[in-house]
C-alpha cells in the first residue's frame, strides 16, 4: 500500500464459502484484515474508500430496507462482521480526511455464481432434465444482475456519495415467480417443484431495498430487467454445457 499509494480503493473481498460463510470464524478474521487494509490506506494518504456490505445487516422488515431508517440487527457472524466494518469505516470518515461509502448489496445472480445458489441451481437442473426444487415460493427477494451491480459499484467509487447505500433494483419478486420464469425460459415447467423444500430458520418473508439514494443521489438506474437477465443466464449455461 505504501508503494502503490492509491487514491481510491474498492474493497469487495470476503469469505463466501457456501455452507459456512454466514457462521464461520473466518468472518472475524476478514473484519480484522479489512480494518488493517483501511488503516494502511489512510497511512498512504488515500482519498476514497468503498466497501461492500450486505442486506443481511438489516433487521427484518416488511417495508423496503432504508440505509438510515431501517435498524441494523445482525443475526449471523457474517452480518455482524459487515456491520463492524461499516462502523469502522464511518468512524474513519468522520475523524479523518477520507471520503467513504458502504455499498449494501442485495441478491445477485449472473456469471461466476456458485452453482448451488437459487438461479444457477434451477437453470442447471431444468436444462439437464432433472427435477428442480425450491423452498417456500412466497418469499420476496430483490434480485439484481451482477453486471448492473458491478457498474453501480464503479459509479459509486468515482462519485462523492458517502455513507451507506443500497445496491439493488428495488423490486420485490417472489421465489415462485423467479422459478416459473426460469422454467418457462427452459421449457421445463413440468420438472419444477415450488415449495418442496422446507423453510430455513431465519428466512425473512420480504427483503427488498429502498433505492432512492442509488437512483436519486448516485444517479444510477439498473439496465437489466429480470426476464432479460434470466434469459442471458440460461443461454450462458447452455453455451458452457456444449
Amino acid at each position: 500500500m505504501a508503494q502503490a499509494r492509491p487514491d481510491m480503493l474498492l474493497h469487495l473481498a470476503w469469505h463466501t464459502q457456501a455452507g459456512s460463510y454466514l457462521t464461520g470464524d473466518e468472518n472475524a478474521a476478514w473484519l480484522a484484515a479489512s480494518k488493517r487494509l483501511l488503516d494502511a490506506f489512510l497511512r498512504a494518504e488515500g482519498k476514497r474508500f468503498v466497501t461492500a456490505g450486505s442486506c443481511a445487516e438489516y433487521a427484518a422488515s416488511s417495508a423496503p430496507c432504508h440505509e438510515t431508517e431501517t435498524p441494523l440487527l445482525p443475526v449471523t457472524a457474517y452480518a455482524d462482521a459487515k456491520i463492524g466494518l461499516f462502523r469502522h469505516v464511518e468512524e474513519a470518515r468522520r475523524s479523518a480526511w477520507i471520503s467513504a461509502a458502504h455499498a449494501r448489496l442485495f441478491f445477485l445472480y449472473g456469471p461466476g455464481e456458485k452453482p448451488t445458489r437459487l438461479v444457477p441451481d434451477l437453470i442447471g437442473k431444468l436444462c439437464r432434465g432433472e427435477v428442480a426444487e425450491t423452498g417456500p415460493g412466497d418469499l420476496l427477494r430483490d434480485y439484481m444482475a451482477v453486471e448492473d451491480a458491478g457498474e453501480a459499484l464503479v459509479a459509486l467509487l468515482f462519485s462523492d456519495v458517502e455513507g451507506p447505500i443500497n445496491i439493488a433494483r428495488g423490486v420485490a419478486v417472489s421465489i415462485a415467480e423467479i422459478a416459473r420464469r426460469i422454467a418457462d425460459i427452459t421449457g421445463r415447467a413440468d420438472l419444477l417443484r415450488i415449495g418442496s423444500r422446507a423453510k430455513r430458520a431465519g428466512d425473512a418473508p420480504c427483503i427488498v431495498a429502498d433505492t432512492r439514494r442509488l437512483t436519486g443521489e448516485l444517479g444510477f438506474v439498473p439496465r437489466i430487467v429480470l426476464d432479460d437477465g434470466l434469459r442471458q443466464a440460461v443461454e450462458r449455461w447452455r453455451t458452457s454445457a456444449t
